[in-house]
């Protein structure tokens, strides 16, 4: 059901989980009442087929990448979370048809996810970024200064 939700953008009806709420008014109400969610009532067999029919994976030079459905500003999206190196391999025939935006997602380091809606825009944000392992300087250099790392 979660999954219906999340790649339908949340535009499935709530009227039939919000009807089973009418007698709530506190916590304690909430936690006694049984809620049933029926998904044949919540989405069209119409609409469950072409949501079931959407991919939730991609190949990038052989590695299976996960498609994740959601909404960016109320509008549904897709996103593959790349490592670098597949971002950096990544060629459009491995794009994904969608019938929503596919943004492309790199996680580097501690710092912001790296974010673009093209192939081209991606790799020109990464190429902006320090390399990984340099000093400020531009110099290459250990870890630790030096020090040997005890073991």
């Amino acid at each position: 059901m979660n999954d219906l939700f999340t790649a339908s953008a949340s535009l499935l009806t709530n009227t039939h989980g919000e009807s089973q709420l009418t007698e709530v008014r506190s916590w304690q109400d909430f936690l006694r009442t049984r809620l049933v969610l029926e998904p044949a009532r919540m989405v069209g067999a119409e609409e469950r087929q072409q949501l079931e029919r959407l991919p939730g994976m991609v190949r990038v030079a052989g590695d299976a990448i996960a498609i994740q459905y959601g909404l960016e500003r109320g509008s549904p999206v897709a996103r593959l979370v790349l490592r670098e190196g597949q971002a950096r391999r990544l060629r459009p025939s491995e794009m994904p048809s969608l019938d929503r935006p596919l943004r492309l997602v790199v996680h580097r380091g501690e710092g912001p996810a790296i974010e673009a809606a093209t192939i081209e825009e991606l790799i020109k944000r990464l190429d902006a970024l320090p390399k990984a392992g340099r000093r400020a300087d531009g110099r290459g250099g250990r870890r630790f200064a030096g020090r040997r790392r005890r073991r």
